[in-house]
């Protein structure tokens, strides 16, 4: 009964394919979103890590109600000189970022993005700086910055032009002394960069403290040692971690931040895997009543109602495994064309490689098929009602009445 659903299959390429095709559309978008967001996340890794260069431990005061991708609260100043104080400490800087600030166009007119902040970020230590910069070089007084590439694209900024921003403290105008990408990003994750020296950044945040403390650990410490000194340093009102730590964590809060974007690709993945359902059954349930002739050849045969519905069901199943195959590759496709879109938008996930996990073949492969069993198996248990009986009817009903038609025709030109 397998070689003859199989045989049925290949005799009927057209509606087979057409069937396929209801199926191939709603597992393409479930693997797309999969594919996509799962190279979301790699890339938001990859970014974070490049950021926490030359970082073996990251301090941040530990915030009373953890929120995902919020600057830490900033710490006292005389943090930084308890860290420096630690055996196994190399190197240790202060930093701090603000991320409601405003960077104000040629016009005057602050740059509204679509949905990404402008962070500020003062700058450090070369050991800890993450930037390339393109043109320019790092700020080397309070009246300069540096601005990631893609502002400097949109905008037309070069080194030596003057740009206005403003948080705390109002605007001021200053210098770019540099155009910076991180790694293969044109920016942060879709966010606007504005980079200055730590005393200008404090000043203009009115701050004394700082919001991350990077620190680089002495030849013969590994990150985890120096992570649990310094822990044991500073008490419990302080999240110290390891750079792989930090950067994980990061683009973890990113991630869960954007999980709105998962949620809906996924919502219209399974509209369109129900719509696929439905015409699925339609198109089972139209060949089944088309077949019968067929399917009571076979119970004269000696085949069994059992015989008959495993054949349909192992018809929807090689339907269901096929287009769920297509739809995967077709997926791969869909991914990189969501990601072109989000690109418009300004979230520029670098030039990480595509992400095809086990899981995404999995879950396709299930919608799938299981889509194109549960839609068939009402048809499949209309075609075990099909009597032996139905094979002695006549094969062509439709030529009688074709030939009847063609003589009241011909009746009527000849009156």
């Amino acid at each position: 009964m397998l070689k003859v659903a199989l045989k049925g299959l290949l005799a009927r390429k057209l509606r087979t394919t057409l069937t396929g095709f209801a199926v191939v559309i709603g597992v393409a978008f479930v693997a797309g979103t999969f594919v996509f967001t799962d190279t979301i996340d790699a890339s938001f890794k990859d970014l974070f890590e490049r950021a926490s260069k030359g970082t073996d431990v990251s301090v941040q005061s530990r915030q009373a109600v953890e929120v995902d991708f919020a600057t830490p609260p900033p710490m006292d100043a005389s943090t930084l000189e308890r860290v420096q104080s630690v055996d196994g400490v190399e190197e240790a800087a202060g930093y701090v970022s603000y991320d409601r600030g405003s960077l104000l166009d040629r016009e005057g007119e602050p740059i509204l993005s679509n949905g990404p902040p402008t962070l500020l970020l003062s700058q450090g230590p070369e050991r800890f700086d993450p930037l390339t910069y393109t043109e320019g070089g790092p700020p080397e007084s309070g009246d300069d910055v540096v601005i990631d590439k893609a502002t400097a694209d949109e905008f037309d900024w070069g080194v030596g032009d003057t740009v206005t921003y403003a948080a705390r403290e109002p605007q001021k105008d200053y210098t770019v002394s540099g155009i910076a990408r991180l790694g293969d990003s044109d920016n942060l994750a879709g966010s606007r960069m504005v980079v200055m020296t730590l005393d200008e950044a404090q000043r203009v945040l009115r701050e004394d403290g700082y919001n991350d403390i990077s620190v680089a650990a002495a030849e013969g410490t590994s990150p985890e040692e120096l992570k649990g000194a310094i822990a044991a340093e500073l008490g419990s009102g302080y999240a110290v971690r390891t750079g792989e730590e930090q950067a994980e964590k990061s683009a973890q809060d990113l991630s869960e931040a954007l999980g709105f974007i998962r949620i809906a690709l996924l919502v219209f993945a399974g509209v369109a895997v129900l719509v696929g359902g439905f015409l699925i059954f339609n198109t089972f349930a139209v060949t089944v009543a088309q077949r019968s002739r067929e399917f009571a050849l076979l119970r004269t045969l000696g085949a069994s109602r059992r015989q008959i519905l495993s054949s349909v069901i192992a018809e929807s199943v090689a339907i269901g495994v096929a287009a769920s195959v297509v739809g995967i590759a077709l997926g791969l496709v869909v991914a990189p064309g969501l990601r072109a879109l989000f690109s418009v938008f300004g979230l520029d996930l670098g030039s990480t490689s595509t992400q095809l996990e086990l899981r995404t073949i999995v879950v396709a492969l299930l919608v799938g098929v299981l889509a194109t069993v549960v839609s068939g198996f009402v048809p499949a248990r209309r075609a075990t009602r099909v009597q032996p009986v139905e094979a002695m009817r006549d094969a062509e009903p439709h030529a009688q009445g074709r030939v009847r038609r063609r003589r009241i025709v011909v009746a009527a030109l000849v009156e």
